[in-house]
């Protein structure tokens, strides 16, 4: 399956640039190896893609209606990549911080510059005297009073 991902999104390639060398060039491999995924491609799927001249390529019927499922699949990627960058740079999401009952009250105004800087970013406070599991409650940030029984919390 995962041969098949890079064959489309090569043949994909290849239809953006115009041109087995182009793709070849953008994609940083040779026009060799861009001619065989593409061939090993319609060989896969038993149609042909493209219609092949020294001077020009063409699609096929066939191409032409399978090219908008692969451009739709690299976009896809593409999306999700910045999605990921933009997770890696800028703070995003729920920041979820247990804390005692009385301490609680110092959190709000400590952590409002933060969430102000970053409108992302959205707080989930769990207040409770009790100790809580952690991992469980998918806590990122937790503050505790009095004596660290031995763990691999970093204190």
């Amino acid at each position: 399956m995962i041969d098949q991902l890079k064959r489309m999104a090569v043949f994909a390639a290849v239809v953006e640039h115009g041109s087995m060398h182009a793709a070849a060039r953008a994609l940083g491999t040779t026009p060799s190896a861009v001619s065989q995924q593409v061939r090993a491609l319609e060989q896969d799927m038993g149609v042909a893609l493209l219609h092949r001249s020294p001077r020009r390529l063409r699609l096929t019927e066939a191409g032409e209606r399978f090219h908008e499922g692969c451009a739709a699949m690299v976009a896809a990627a593409r999306r999700a990549g910045q999605q990921l960058m933009q997770l890696r740079d800028a703070p995003v999401g729920e920041l979820r911080v247990a804390s005692p009952v009385g301490f609680a009250r110092h959190l709000g105004p400590a952590l409002a510059p933060l969430l102000a800087a970053n409108p992302g970013l959205s707080l989930h406070l769990e207040v409770s005297d009790e100790l809580i599991d952690l991992v469980e409650a998918r806590i990122d940030l937790a503050v505790r009073f009095g004596r660290m029984p031995d763990s691999s919390w970093v204190a």
